[in-house]
């Protein structure tokens, strides 16, 4: 009978050793979808969509890496490739995704929508700083 506490009194134990991987593991998941997720920088602007995607157009030209092709749909005003922009007086790298959207409400007013990432990692500041450089062409 000894034997058998003693068994009980193991057992929870045993448990959690099983358990603590997965816990672990779904903790370093949530973490690095809150270190990653962050990645988009987003405008509205109070324009007419074809004078923000041509302003669109412009910037990612001014950017564009030499040798290497952007994706440009004009169809759903969308611009893919990898661009170079100097951030922090330092010259860096990133893909980027530009997408010009229109509000379905509002006739004159247009979302301008940047993703940067650097590797697999989110680049929220240098979206922010191409969508700004967007706005401002306007």
């Amino acid at each position: 009978m000894k034997q058998f506490a003693f068994l009980l009194l193991l057992l929870p134990l045993l448990g959690s050793c099983v358990a603590a991987p997965f816990v672990a593991a779904a903790a370093i998941g949530a973490w690095t979808v809150g270190e990653y997720a962050d990645r988009t920088g987003s405008i509205a602007v109070e324009a007419p969509g074809q004078d923000v995607w041509l302003a669109a157009k412009a910037v990612a030209m001014d950017h564009a890496i030499e040798g290497k092709e952007l994706d440009i749909n004009d169809g759903v005003r969308r611009i893919e490739g990898r661009l170079q922009v100097t951030l922090d007086n330092r010259v860096q790298d990133a893909t980027v995704l530009i997408s010009i959207l229109p509000f379905t409400n509002i006739d004159k007013a247009t979302e301008i929508k940047v993703t940067a990432l650097q590797g697999a990692r989110g680049r929220v500041e240098i979206a922010q700083m191409l969508a700004e450089e967007i706005a401002n062409r306007l």
